[in-house]
């Protein structure tokens, strides 16, 4: 699919992560840090050793019936499944878009999903999990950056600012690495352009979750009128000017709710978590939901 933007400037193309964002992945790390912490505590469990098992909601059409409540059936008459969790030692793995649309919006989109992946990577870290991010360098190849301890954030920052937006090679290479067969957890951040559900879902196995965030600029998830727009080609980098009437509004507001529509539709069904944010939110309310 491709997206209607403003033209992006150069610099939105890299990546910043400022003393600002430091400065909040910090306090955002230590709530997490302490929420975990209570949480442990009030199950009764030494703090450091995590907890498996946080509860139960109800059964969605598709997901594993391992994790089925089978006493629970019995007793009430209703299918409802055990929700797990991030234990202590998860290897957390992030799937980082770095093709020419990251870089429209302001911040841009490829800016917020590198704030989200630093503050994934370090909670869990502080959680004693590890981290390792995954993505195209500048030459196509794919590239990794891992994060185990605390010592290790300069060269992951460091990592993430060389990223550019300006990839040509489809993310669904990186979600083909050999590494991802190893985490308990696969994140993908991008806008998801040139994905389709089942290629992030195929990570989604018996031990391992898979989440996607698709990361839109306010000018994609609602264009003006007013402001105008390009067509833009995230992998050639063509764009093409256009003005637009309310009926052209109205139909690609159509097309994109269907599109972000069957994402969500394929992640429920999975029991697997599927968000949509602005590249302008706030990187800690989302983050505290994927950790919960």
């Amino acid at each position: 699919m491709e997206s209607p933007v403003g033209r992006a400037d150069a610099d939105s193309t890299r990546v910043v992560l400022g003393p600002a964002f430091l400065a909040r992945l910090e306090r955002f790390v230590a709530r997490a840090r302490a929420s975990s912490a209570r949480d442990e505590g009030r199950r009764g469990v030494a703090p450091g050793q995590g907890v498996e098992l946080a509860g139960h909601r109800p059964y969605r059409e598709g997901e594993d019936l391992r994790d089925l409540d089978w006493e629970l059936l019995a007793r009430l008459g209703r299918a409802w499944v055990r929700v797990r969790r991030a234990e202590r030692g998860e290897r957390l793995a992030l799937v980082l878009d770095t093709s020419a649309s990251m870089g429209i919006g302001c911040p841009s989109k490829l800016e917020h999903a590198c704030e989200l992946a630093t503050a994934l990577a370090l909670a869990t870290v502080v959680q004693g999990g590890s981290a390792e991010l995954l993505a195209h360098g500048v030459d196509g190849a794919v590239e990794r950056s891992a994060l185990r301890s605390r010592p290790d954030l300069p060269e992951w920052l460091e990592f993430l600012r060389r990223r550019i937006a300006r990839g040509e090679r489809p993310l669904r290479e990186v979600l083909r690495h050999p590494r991802l067969s190893r985490a308990s957890r696969v994140v993908v951040l991008g806008d998801l352009m040139d994905l389709d559900p089942a290629e992030v879902l195929a990570h989604a196995r018996r031990g391992c979750r898979a989440s996607a965030i698709a990361v839109l600029a306010r000018r994609e998830l609602a264009p003006s009128r007013a402001e105008g727009v390009e067509w833009f080609d995230p992998e050639r980098g063509d764009a093409l000017a256009l003005a637009l009437d309310a009926r052209a509004i109205d139909a690609y507001g159509r097309v994109l709710e269907e599109r972000l529509g069957a994402w969500r539709s394929a992640f429920t069904r999975r029991g697997q978590f599927y968000r949509v944010t602005p590249s302008d939110a706030d990187f800690e309310v989302l983050a505290a939901e994927l950790l919960a």
